[in-house]
């Protein structure tokens, strides 16, 4: 998810009339140096570069979240043999039935965070003007635009879920594991 829209566009208005929150780039020692000295040479610049970092590792979960179930599917399998070894075991089951779960609301949390993008993608083609004022709003606001309140919580919910979910079903098959 993108989360750089009103943050960025905030930013940018700030560089063009010369205000800055941050004031010139200074190092530990507190020397102040130039913007040129810095890293990046406007916020609008830096606030990119961690929404690109948030970007990427938002990414990573995903893809990390998804290997995972599949491993602790595997290890269960290994562990127990067959599906009937598996079924025997209460904290094998309940490992599978939390992957399972996992699996699930990430497609369904893709599906429901797709249909809003669209919304929002519809409602800027329907109505550009209306999206210029709203775009101009949230400049002085903490806005999600160009995004939405609902994508912010069902995103921040689904990186808790790819989170937590296949993590605490590693540890249901680790007891399973241990108790067998």
């Amino acid at each position: 998810m993108d989360l750089a829209g009103a943050g960025v566009a905030r930013m940018e208005l700030a560089e063009a009339e010369g205000v800055s929150n941050r004031g010139p780039a200074s190092s530990s020692s507190g020397r102040k140096g130039s913007r040129k000295d810095a890293l990046y040479l406007t916020p609008g610049d830096a606030h990119r570069a961690v929404q690109d970092g948030f970007n990427y590792w938002t990414g990573r979960l995903t893809d990390s979240s998804f290997h995972l179930s599949l491993a602790v599917i595997a290890a269960n399998w290994a562990a127990f043999r067959s599906i009937d070894g598996v079924l025997a075991e209460p904290w094998a089951k309940t490992s599978i039935a939390i992957v399972l779960a996992n699996l699930a609301l990430n497609l369904v949390g893709a599906k429901v965070l797709g249909n809003l993008h669209l919304k929002q993608a519809k409602r800027a083609s329907r109505d550009p003007i209306r999206w210029k004022r709203d775009a101009d709003s949230a400049l002085a606001s903490d806005d999600p635009w160009p995004f939405t309140e609902c994508i912010e919580t069902v995103a921040s919910a689904m990186r808790e879920v790819k989170t937590w979910f296949p993590f605490v079903a590693g540890a249901a098959l680790l007891v399973a594991v241990l108790v067998n």
